[in-house]
């Protein structure tokens, strides 16, 4: 009967794991530095015991024993197409026959390399071009430019060839060299010259990069991640685009990309959200809303009065419209009605915001563009304004001041109709009223000839334009013909009449 140490065996029950090919011990790591034990299948019905030690003190029966060594190479291993040890050499004033021992795997064209240093330094890099049976043929010229000559008990390495393209590669393994161990993966080796043929690195000493950076260097290379069911996790491509996430983030070799099914995309325009998205007050965590607040400003000095406004003249009665739908119990826009009236809110349809400047900074630190919403700029009196107000070097343009009923424009302004105080302009005329309506000033482009709407006992005084500057003035009743003076008879093209004079 077995007797077991209770301890051991409560250990060794407690951190069994079970999978569908066997048991196996909780962090166990398979290979010569690994740790723990396993039994399962490995194939076909075969199963596996993994531990660290056997102790058998009587017979052991094993029908086939296969011995793994771990083997150690001093300096740096190559896996090549062909390598072999020099048995013999012989030459005659041309070439060098070299004999391999074993089985001969170097072809015409292979580059070969021979470099040992024991009492003495043996190194020579030069090309094999003819092949006959177990013998290599060498140019004596290839050894023109090398330190050393070939002899018995050279060993020998292929690294690529100068035309098969299936002989250019090499896995190349150092530890050694600068005391910095690396992998190399070597391709398109076609010469002696191998500084573009490393296209990829693990370990230490990578391309182009500070010494003491270690990682993982590759051209034109894919990493690519995927799951026990191939389904992709991650990848990223040669051109540097790709995608993490299972593709729930992904991006374009320019750099455009987006997340979760267009929630949020960028490209060279900047960010912008997708259409279900909103972004609110309210959604922001507490750390981000402080972030986002700006420093409070200073109280600023109140407003002066301003000049009180001319009576308007009565208007006409317009028609009746139809009837209008119920308003609501504010004047607000239904889509505003919502905002708390002082944080900013997006969504896929609209912005919401105290204050907005589009333009830009020049480079004597003065503003040129349109700054619009709540205390946004300040007046010459240096009142704050909230309003509409356009700006070039900080000169305002135009002002949209409701605040303080203040409404200014530099340059010209377009209509094709309006008002301006009690004046009426539209259709090519100014026209001036009195408070009953009555016309009492009247411009026009055309010539004037209808004075029905003064009193037939008034009298006008009358200044005509013409070409070349101001007749004289007349006076006339109201159905008498503009005439200029014969002394200044020339063509009329502006007509003026007024009974603002007695």
């Amino acid at each position: 009967m077995a007797i077991f140490s209770s301890t051991g065996f409560y250990g060794f029950v407690s951190s069994v794991r079970k999978t569908v090919e066997g048991l196996y011990q909780k962090h166990f790591l398979s290979g010569a530095a690994g740790h723990g034990w396993e039994i399962g299948e490995r194939s076909n019905g075969k199963y596996c015991l993994e531990i660290d030690d056997i102790v058998v003190r009587n017979t052991m029966t094993v029908f086939e024993l296969l011995i793994s060594k771990i083997r150690a190479v001093k300096g740096a291993l190559a896996i090549t197409q062909a390598s072999g040890k020099i048995g013999s050499v012989w030459d005659d004033e041309e070439n060098y026959y070299i004999t391999i021992e074993d089985e001969m795997t170097f072809v015409p064209y292979d580059w070969i390399r021979c470099q040992r240093f024991s009492h003495e330094q043996r190194l020579y890099h030069v090309m094999v071009y003819e092949v006959e049976g177990n013998v290599i043929v060498i140019p004596k010229y290839e050894f023109d430019d090398q330190p050393s000559r070939p002899q018995a008990g050279d060993e020998l390495v292929q690294f690529g060839n100068r035309i098969d393209k299936h002989r250019q590669s090499a896995i190349y393994l150092h530890a050694d060299e600068n005391g910095i161990p690396a992998v190399d993966v070597m391709m398109g080796i076609t010469s002696k010259d191998w500084s573009k043929c490393v296209k990829m690195r693990m370990g230490g000493g990578l391309p182009d990069a500070p010494s003491d950076w270690n990682g993982l260097y590759c051209e034109n290379g894919t990493i690519k991640a995927v799951d026990e069911d191939q389904n992709e996790i991650y990848m990223l491509r040669p051109d540097g685009s790709g995608f993490v996430a299972r593709g729930n983030i992904r991006w374009d070799a320019e750099g455009n990309g987006a997340i979760f099914n267009d929630a949020i995309v960028w490209d060279e325009n900047g960010f912008r959200f997708g259409p279900d998205i909103s972004l609110s007050w309210n959604n922001l965590a507490e750390d981000a809303k402080v972030n986002l607040k700006g420093e409070k400003g200073e109280k600023g000095d109140p407003g002066e009065d301003g000049a009180n406004g001319k009576d308007g003249m009565d208007g006409k009665d317009g028609a009746d419209g139809r009837n209008g739908e119920d308003g609501k119990d504010a004047n607000l826009l239904d889509w505003v009605e919502d905002w708390d009236g002082s944080n900013t809110y997006i969504d896929g349809k609209k912005l919401l915001t105290g204050r907005i400047f589009g333009g830009k900074q020049e480079s004597d630190g003065s503003l040129t563009g349109v700054a619009m919403g709540y205390e946004v700029f300040r007046n010459k009196n240096n009142q704050t304004c909230s309003g509409i107000f356009g700006l070039v070097k900080d000169e305002p343009k135009f002002i949209l001041d409701p605040q303080h009923n203040d409404y200014q424009f530099r340059g010209a302004v377009y209509a094709e109709e309006g008002t301006i105080g009690d004046l009426e302009i539209s259709n090519g005329e100014v026209i001036g009223r009195d408070k009953e309506g009555n016309t009492r000033i009247k411009i026009s482009r055309g010539e004037l000839k209808d004075f029905s709407e003064l009193e037939e006992v008034n009298k006008v005084k009358v200044s005509v334009a013409g070409d070349t500057g101001w007749f004289d003035t007349l006076v006339m009743s109201y159905d008498e013909r503009f005439q200029p003076s014969p002394s200044n008879r020339q063509s009329v093209d502006t007509y003026i009449y007024t009974d603002f004079f007695p």
